[in-house]
């Protein structure tokens, strides 16, 4: 994983309360500045959720990334 991580990156940590129910292994990182649309036909299968106190952190780095 990268030493800095930017503003509008968020770190999921495995040491988040949360990170149980991503599915996710490993910390990870969701680059909101690097954004992808899929189409849900590609989607083979949902990992876990994401809990309501990690979208709303993810939801601040998305306005700082669009600026808004």
């Amino acid at each position: 994983m990268r030493d800095e991580a930017l503003d509008t990156d968020f770190i999921i940590d495995t040491d988040n309360l949360h990170f149980p129910a991503t599915g996710l292994k490993i910390t990870s990182v969701l680059r909101t500045h690097k954004l992808a649309l899929l189409d849900k036909s590609l989607v083979v299968k949902e990992l876990g959720e994401i809990h309501s106190e990690i979208m709303r952190e993810v939801d601040n780095c998305l306005r700082m990334a669009l600026g808004l």
